[in-house]
């Protein structure tokens, strides 16, 4: 029996989905990953958007900008571990 993810993924390919639900599906883990070693960031990002193979963080301070940068080589390391795509992070300030 083939299990749900490998069913789920066939799916969501087959109804022309699939990015959208793995761009939501990093957007979440990156959420929880920032809440739960950068608590006191967390309250100042804004949005983070996936586009083109690119994680934005929008941060509303610019310290808070600073500080993910430092930890944009473990983000970026966490999102290897988690799928076959490389991306990239970018952290920038909210307008």
């Amino acid at each position: 029996m083939e299990h749900i993810t490998t069913i789920l993924q066939k799916t969501l390919a087959k109804h022309g989905v699939k990015n959208a639900s793995t761009a939501a599906e990093i957007i979440t883990k990156l959420h929880q990953y920032i809440q739960k070693d950068a608590p006191d960031l967390y309250a100042s990002v804004e949005d983070i958007t996936c586009r083109n193979n690119e994680i934005t963080i929008h941060c509303s301070h610019s310290i808070a900008v600073q500080e993910l940068q430092q930890l944009k080589p473990s983000l970026e390391q966490y999102l290897r571990n988690m799928g076959d795509k490389p991306w990239g992070v970018r952290v920038v300030r909210a307008k």
